[in-house]
């Protein structure tokens, strides 16, 4: 129970650093293998959609989102952070326990046409 809470504090405050720390794809923090798959597939998807050149993505991390903190322990979604080649931050994007879109923003010094900075 204890590294469980943890484990839980050390993502939620990783998810909101300006600059995560990726998680490769088998490492992901899904509540089964089927969201897995299917979260990082429409994550993916997404973001070859928005990006305007896709080969710039560096690398993809992905993590369970809990709306309301560490406290709730129902996950709200999944988050995808991508960091790229040719900027410093990141285009992070939020899909719901159903895989859905849900919204996106940018952190750091990246931009993406369309997508709100913070």
């Amino acid at each position: 129970m204890v590294i469980k809470r943890i484990f839980t504090f050390v993502i939620l405050f990783i998810s909101t650093t300006v600059y995560a720390e990726p998680v490769e794809e088998s490492d992901a923090l899904f509540q089964t293998n089927y969201e897995a798959k299917t979260c990082i597939k429409n994550i993916k998807n997404k973001a070859n959609e928005m990006v305007s050149d896709p080969s710039t993505i560096k690398k993809y991390a992905f993590m369970t989102g809990f709306d309301g903190g560490y406290q709730n322990k129902a996950p709200s979604g999944y988050e995808g952070w991508l960091s790229f080649n040719n900027c410093k931050g990141n285009l992070v994007i939020l899909v719901d326990r159903g895989c859905q879109y849900r919204y996106s923003y940018t952190r750091g010094n990246c931009q993406v046409e369309g997508v709100k900075k913070y």
